[in-house]
């Protein structure tokens, strides 16, 4: 009999019953054998998409040798669903999924969970361990980062002298 596939959904609030590998918190260690998917609203203006390549890079300049891809949940493809696919079909069997958006939103709660059940429901299914990232934010970093930008802004503001 197979086991049932094993989905990391915990962290995206999703509780039904099943496998699960919990919080974000229960990542594995840093291993260049265990592939990352970046998860990005999307864009199609190539400074966006430029942006986040550049981020990709830095991933892999930190990371060395950790296979690195990007998806997104609108606008731009590949889809967080078609990358799941493609990856399981090269044989993955470890991955984790970082979304790189600002908060834990509706985008990871709902559409990242919704790309693994469609992509569980293609044949063959999943059949790797699926680690859930948390979102970028919120964190005292990106926190850090806006004091930045807002002490920059000079001029006027919708009215408002800054």
């Amino acid at each position: 009999m197979k086991a049932p596939p094993v989905l990391g959904l915990t962290a995206y609030g999703d509780r039904r019953p099943g496998r699960l590998l919990g919080s974000p918190d229960a990542l594995p260690p840093p291993r260049a054998d265990v592939p990352l998917l970046a998860v990005a609203h999307g864009t199609n203006d190539p400074e966006g998409l430029q942006t986040l390549d550049a981020l990709l890079e830095r991933i892999r300049f930190l990371r060395p040798g950790v296979e690195t891809s990007l998806s997104f949940v609108s606008v731009a493809r590949p889809r967080v669903d078609e990358e799941l696919v493609r990856l399981l079909a090269e044989g993955v069997t470890e991955l984790v999924i970082l979304p790189l958006l600002l908060g834990a939103g509706y985008h990871v709660r709902h559409d990242i969970p919704e790309a693994v059940r469609l992509a569980a429901r293609q044949p063959g299914g999943i059949t790797a361990k699926i680690y859930p990232a948390a979102a970028l934010g919120p964190d005292p970093l990106l926190a850090s980062v806006l004091q930045d930008r807002l002490s920059a802004v000079r001029g006027t503001m919708f009215g408002t002298q800054i």
